[in-house]
């Protein structure tokens, strides 16, 4: 059961495109640039901080 909550969980992962489809809008100017990649570190760090956290809470649930 536990693995059936953290595979569920990977579906996640397919959120991680929203930014890609979104910034596939933006300019190519050297401004734009900058600031996608600035967008796309800030998104990883959030996404993988929620997903690494909701991994350990499916984990410690399992356990207790």
């Amino acid at each position: 059961m536990m693995l059936d909550k953290i595979f569920l969980l990977d579906y996640v992962i397919i959120a991680a495109l929203a930014p890609v489809v979104l910034a596939s809008w933006r300019g190519a100017d050297e401004t734009a640039e900058r600031s996608i990649m600035r967008a796309d570190r800030i998104w990883v760090a959030v996404l993988l901080a929620a997903y690494l956290a909701t991994n350990v809470a499916v984990v410690l649930a399992a356990l207790v």
